[in-house]
């Protein structure tokens, strides 16, 4: 059995202010939202507000929940004309279903004195995996240690580790458990989380992190998504979230914006703001923007609407009748 490998320093102490940032932590615009908290101090964001439900479009109560908020000083009220043109059709396309151009111009001053629903900012959980002597690659975190185990252990960084591990199964009517316990040696370099297959991850989640999507660079899109992440960051470009999220991108000309996750990527043009908001500033200095690169995916019918509507000047009609036809034929 080969000896095992320490772990690097860089994954041994906390950098700057208490927290630990991995050399692959997002690095959030503007600067005033850094640093991100680890997991030892990350605080729990508020639990959500209980709203009743609503038999109206989901855009219409999207923004009437909004409006159920409190108004916010530091936002100011402005009209659709404060952004930029290209986040001006994004919304239009968005809310076209619900409103016109004029509602919404005249929606605008009340729906911008009101935050949007940005996730809390928050850090990737992920450190990196390692290989264990066991075959598995393990999660290893510089506050917990091995943090893929029913509960994290603090342990030695040179090891071994304890490792446990439930089995739970049904046998004539009556419900039965084991808990397997063993040692591990982390042997070779540690990689990032997201590179490692499925079939080579420790099946152990614990209750606070399991193991992001993998990213199978044999396929085009993940080795797309993988450049785009190593330009503007791991996660969230938003908040921070964990895994790579995904590829954010304008829906009209079809670039790259950023990487997101599913909350952020879901609402994100829905933002109102001109600024003062996260998702304000992801929109108007998007992080991708200078790679130029096109999002892979994009349907035939999208392109084809594109087309059209760069002819007729980008109506966000257009838009607004492909998104209806594919929801009705879902």
């Amino acid at each position: 059995m080969s000896q095992s490998t320490p772990i690097p320093e860089a994954l041994l102490s906390c950098a700057g202010g208490g927290c630990y940032q991995p050399p692959w932590s997002v690095q959030l615009e503007p600067p005033e939202v850094v640093p991100l908290s680890c997991l030892a101090c990350d605080t729990q964001p508020s639990p959500p507000e209980t709203v009743t439900p609503t038999r109206k479009p989901g855009l219409v109560r999207y923004f009437e929940i909004r409006l159920r908020k409190p108004a916010d000083p530091a936002l100011t009220s402005h009209g659709l004309d404060a952004l930029t043109p290209a986040r001006q059709r994004t919304l239009l396309w968005r809310v076209a279903r619900d409103y016109s151009g004029a509602q919404t111009a005249d929606h605008m001053p009340e729906w911008t004195t009101r935050p949007c629903p940005v996730p809390a900012l928050r850090a990737s959980r992920f450190t990196s995996a390692v290989l264990g002597d066991d075959g598995r690659h393990h999660l290893w975190h510089q506050n917990l240690g091995m943090v893929c185990n029913e509960e994290a252990v603090a342990s030695p960084p040179g090891g071994p580790w304890t490792h446990k591990q439930k089995y739970m199964w049904t046998s004539n009517g009556r419900r039965r458990q084991r808990t397997v316990e063993w040692s591990i040696r982390y042997e070779g370099e540690p990689e990032h989380p997201d590179l490692v297959p499925y079939g080579e991850r420790c099946q152990v989640l614990d209750r606070l992190l399991g193991w992001p999507e993998w990213v199978d660079l044999a396929s085009p899109r993940s080795r797309l998504r993988w450049q785009v992440a190593e330009q503007v960051g791991f996660g969230c470009s938003v908040c921070g979230g964990v895994g790579l999220g995904f590829m954010d991108h304008d829906p009209f000309t079809g670039f790259i914006r950023g990487m997101l996750c599913l909350s952020c990527n879901n609402e994100v043009d829905l933002c109102p703001h001109a600024s003062g908001c996260r998702w304000a500033e992801y929109l108007n200095r998007p992080p991708a923007e200078s790679l130029e690169l096109v999002y892979p995916h994009l349907s035939k019918t999208t392109r084809r609407t594109l087309e059209r509507a760069q002819k007729r000047g980008w109506d966000p009609m257009l838009f607004a009748d492909v998104r209806a036809y594919r929801e009705r034929n879902q």
